[in-house]
């Protein structure tokens, strides 16, 4: 079977045959089955299975603390008591979305119970001694077919994301020294944050009401293309690079799989390098130069991955990979503020994740965008190899 046709089959498998996947769910499970069989297919023994239990959904979790502002706020305008826990529960509500938005776990969160999910991880050693790792990264679970990630959303996506922390940790601060003073009366920033709480609550909450996405171009498209590399390098591995594929569970419950890796094996710092691969199945092409959903949750990976990522685009421009600044968090954006050698590749359209959750089937899968992104990963694999 010619390569494009095998990355649509692993689509179809995962989108089609599989459907929706969310976090921590039994379909999750079987997109992890199949995997493994894949990989045991193309002789990579072992396949280890790791289990951890997942945190609540970002989009339930962003809801809920959203949800927490727009009632502190209109406590508020009660008594000095009233406004002063108001006040401290604004704060608090917007530095933790200043976390989430971080991709930093929320400890309060782990009071809830949580659900088991896995992440498979298997090793494709070198031909020679090894010097470094390099782990390629892809999430089984889908998302839902959210209102706010269609297209021509990104950029109020952001100014949300940014005004929900600067305005609600200003309104907290300002209301807890009203209550401190005596002053009764609100002021024009926290009616503003109170507005935009109340706007993004009732969206968030909307976007809550959405069926599962099928998930083909997020990420049945990465999982493919994990699996198409993994195919490669049985047939060249590396010389002096090990490869960790990793394809992580629950990636939409605030990176809870990727997390769960990092905290329990904690891979060096030092000679590691992460390639987290997202939505590569349709638009155009990119490296993220630049992430994040807030101006103050904006990452960039180190200069020496970026160096090298350009390096390569620059000499395969029949690949059409360029640097793009995009409204993503995904797997990157945990490693890269962890300190790690991170960069993701991804798919994208107007700035922003590539067509509609509720659009997302295997007929809007491009084989040739997938097969396009394979190539480019793998000669960013040889060059991180020759370092």
């Amino acid at each position: 079977m010619a390569p494009d046709a095998r990355l649509m089959e692993h689509v179809r498998a995962l989108a089609g045959v599989i459907g929706p996947r969310p976090p921590a769910s039994e379909a999750e499970g079987r997109a992890a089955a199949y995997v493994a069989e894949q990989l045991r297919a193309l002789g990579i023994e072992p396949v280890r299975e790791q289990s951890f239990t997942s945190s609540i959904p970002i989009g339930r979790t962003s809801l809920l603390l959203t949800a927490l502002m727009a009632l502190g706020l209109v406590a508020g305008r009660g008594g000095r008591l009233a406004k002063l826990a108001g006040g401290a529960a604004v704060a608090s509500c917007a530095y933790a979305l200043y976390r989430l938005l971080r991709g930093s776990p929320l400890p309060l969160t782990d009071l809830f119970p949580g659900q088991e999910s896995r992440n498979l991880i298997a090793h494709i050693p070198p031909v020679k001694r090894s010097r470094q790792f390099l782990f390629l990264t892809a999430n089984l679970d889908s998302d839902r077919a959210r209102v706010t990630h269609v297209e021509g959303m990104p950029l109020l996506r952001r100014a949300a994301g940014t005004g929900l922390i600067g305005l609600g940790a200003l309104a907290g601060l300002s209301m807890i020294t009203d209550s401190l003073i005596g002053q009764r009366k609100s002021n024009s920033t926290q009616t503003a944050a109170a507005f935009l709480s109340v706007v993004s609550a009732a969206l968030l909450g909307y976007d809550e009401m959405q069926p599962p996405a099928v998930g083909a171009n997020g990420n049945a498209s990465g999982v493919a293309v994990l699996l198409g590399l993994a195919e490669a390098l049985i047939e060249k591995p590396l010389e002096h690079t090990e490869v960790v594929l990793l394809f992580t569970g629950a990636q939409e419950a605030s990176a809870s799989g990727l997390n769960a890796y990092v905290r329990q094996f904690a891979p060096p710092r030092s000679d590691t390098w992460w390639i987290d691969v997202e939505m590569v199945g349709a638009g155009d092409l990119a490296y993220v130069a630049q992430g994040g959903v807030s101006l103050f949750t904006t990452y960039r990976p180190s200069p020496r991955i970026t160096a090298l990522a350009h390096e390569v685009a620059v000499q395969r421009p029949d690949l059409g990979v360029t640097p793009q600044t995009l409204d993503l968090m995904g797997g990157a954006l945990p490693l890269v503020n962890a300190g790690y050698e991170a960069i993701a590749v991804t798919g994208y359209k107007a700035q922003g994740a590539p067509g509609a959750a509720s659009l997302d089937s295997s007929g809007t899968v491009s084989a040739e965008v997938m097969a396009r992104a394979q190539t480019y990963i793998g000669a960013l694999m040889r060059a991180i190899d020759e370092q």
